[in-house]
């Protein structure tokens, strides 16, 4: 594993931002999950891709309320008004559907019900990503945008970037729908993040410019992203026991 050392001094933004990626990159593990790999390949079962589901559900369900205790905590203006932006479409309000009902949809389209998936008690790891965001996100606004908009919004594509910066691995949306039959509406989940989640990581950046202005915030942000990037791993790859089961 990987050892996170704290710079001293503090950095230019520039050069801040810069290493917080590198950080995130220096995090991710040698090998992928066996369940990604399974569900990119077509050979994961339907019934592990449900288990899944289930506690994909839970996580995002939790992280809905965090933003809204972000945003709670924001006094710079232009920031507010970003992840408000944020909230409103995951919630809903704003250019989509309330995404969390939009899961309910790919949930039910893999032979789920609504009671199994808002009665479903989620695996420690599970827990354990859900309560670290919920920490950050009710600590500071600095965190709150380092945990959620850093580690967890722009998780995905940092880290699914090749050396010269060009993405190849195809969309959630096409995958589920090439290897497990399912319409366009069953994953329009994965479709809307695809859309969206490219903005929402660049303001994601943009927001934690404001605060990375001391040593001791940009500690506090880069110990959000670091903690939040453990558990968000140890959650994912949890997930792996599907396969076993």
């Amino acid at each position: 594993m990987t050892v996170v050392t704290t710079r001293a001094g503090t950095l230019p933004v520039d050069e801040f931002v810069e290493d917080l990626v590198s950080t995130m990159r220096s995090l991710k593990r040698p090998k992928p999950s066996r369940l990604m790999v399974g569900i990119f390949t077509g050979k994961a079962p339907v019934e592990a891709v449900a288990r899944y589901t289930l506690e994909q559900y839970a996580y995002s369900r939790f992280a809905v309320n965090c933003i809204a205790a972000a945003i709670a905590r924001m006094l710079e203006r232009d920031n507010f008004l970003m992840l408000s932006e944020n909230f409103s479409r995951e919630a809903g309000f704003y250019q989509t559907g309330n995404h969390v009902e939009i899961l309910v949809n790919f949930g039910e389209a893999l032979g789920l019900t609504r009671e199994q998936i808002e009665s479903h008690t989620p695996l420690p790891e599970t827990l354990g990503a859900m309560y670290t965001l919920a920490y950050f996100c009710n600590r500071s606004a600095a965190e709150a945008v380092a945990s959620f908009s850093i580690a967890t919004e722009a998780r995905g594509e940092i880290l699914s970037e090749n050396k010269d910066g060009t993405v190849t691995i195809p969309p959630f949306s096409e995958v589920f729908k090439r290897n497990y039959g399912l319409s366009d509406d069953a994953v329009a989940f994965w479709k809307l993040h695809e859309e969206i989640e490219g903005d929402d990581a660049e303001q994601g950046f943009k927001m934690i410019r404001a605060y990375a202005d001391s040593a001791y915030n940009q500690h506090l942000i880069r110990q959000a992203v670091v903690h939040t990037s453990l558990t968000f791993d140890a959650m994912w790859y949890s997930w792996d026991r599907f396969l076993d089961e």
